[in-house]
């Protein structure tokens, strides 16, 4: 398996191409384009997004390999793009093609395994990678809850982080401990590690459960239905998302959105001072070299089926 650092990029002017290493006298990347500007009002190149994705791996490639992808690509940058989640022609080393069932019936979807596939979603001009809550080979039996916290553009930061401890005390109070990310976005995601032995009703069923309490406790603050006429000064707390074939954001992806902002865990005592969208490419790779993935002792629970 290639690393992370061996996937930094040479350049061999004026071809506009660049280069990864050789392995087994094959190139393991070719990057087209390198100075296309994916995000215009800063400056971040298509080089930049490759190299940062070389650079991040070691600590993303655990949160993202095997899950069934959902790739937002942006050949034109950030403002122009679309959502691929089916596999098309031959795909690079490093992603893959795999049979999946789900709400819509068979259909395939593209699989991640290793650091060359992440680089090669940047060749493919990716800016966004979303995923499943379970990976293979166990795609029957989702691998974390997640409770998307979207609030309505009135409601403040301050608002959002207390309504993320609401629900980690919540969750505390049934011996499970939490764990949270900042979007790139909005919002935040409070997700669950849990051992592979519930179905996805039983997952749907236990984070509808707890949102709908919170809702009935604190019908001022939150909103657990997907009608944005009632979400109005309010915080949509996304339960839909621990249904078999929907995708979250996943940790360390880029976001489609002004700035070039990543999602990005953190812990729990850092949420009053971040932003939901406050980390760049830079800042990123910066605190991972310094502090590490806070994710990375994240250990599976048991939840009753």
């Amino acid at each position: 398996m290639a690393t992370a650092e061996a996937l930094h990029t040479f350049y061999e002017r004026p071809k506009r191409v660049s280069r990864g290493p050789r392995a087994n006298g094959h190139v393991v990347v070719k990057l087209t384009n390198p100075d296309k500007l994916l995000y215009p009002e800063s400056g971040v190149t298509k080089k930049d997004v490759f190299d940062y994705y070389a650079r991040v791996a070691k600590w993303m490639v655990p949160h993202v390999a095997r899950r069934p992808l959902n790739l937002r690509r942006c050949p034109h940058g950030w403002k122009r793009g679309f959502f691929q989640q089916h596999a098309q022609g031959k795909l690079p080393e490093g992603l893959r093609k795999i049979d999946v069932v789900d709400a819509s019936g068979p259909s395939n979807r593209i699989v991640l395994d290793d650091e060359r596939g992440l680089v090669a979603l940047a060749q493919m001009n990716v800016l966004e990678i979303h995923g499943w809550c379970a990976r293979e080979p166990a795609l029957d039996a989702p691998d974390m809850l997640v409770f998307d916290l979207d609030p309505d553009p009135s409601v403040t930061w301050a608002a959002v982080v207390d309504a993320a401890r609401v629900i980690r005390q919540r969750l505390g109070d049934q011996k499970l401990e939490s764990w949270v990310k900042v979007t790139g976005g909005k919002g935040v995601h409070v997700c669950v590690a849990i051992e592979r032995t519930i179905s996805w009703d039983r997952a749907r069923d236990l984070t509808r459960e707890l949102s709908e309490g919170l809702v009935r406790d604190q019908p001022e603050k939150f909103v657990a239905t997907a009608s944005k006429a009632k979400r109005s000064g309010k915080i949509f707390i996304d339960f839909f998302r621990n249904g078999k074939g929907a995708t979250i954001v996943l940790p360390y992806s880029t976001r489609a959105r002004s700035g070039a902002p990543v999602a990005v865990p953190v812990e729990w005592d850092e949420l009053d001072g971040v932003k939901p969208n406050g980390f760049s490419l830079a800042s990123t790779l910066a605190r991972l070299e310094k502090i590490g993935d806070p994710w990375a002792d994240m250990k599976p629970q048991r939840v009753h089926a």
